[in-house]
């Protein structure tokens, strides 16, 4: 399938153009990151 670089490159590509969202790749849990980047809204869990 494809590795975490190649879904983050997909994804940016799908969304590109649409205002406020950005694809953060990352480990550990999701809400100490979407604080980290102050983020209001998570999509989580995209394979």
């Amino acid at each position: 399938m494809f590795d975490t670089e190649e879904r983050v490159a997909l994804f940016q590509k799908s969304l590109d153009g649409i205002t406020n969202v950005e694809v953060v790749p990352f480990t550990g849990l999701a809400p100490t990151v979407a604080r980290e980047v102050g983020a209001e809204v998570i999509l989580r869990g995209l394979r």
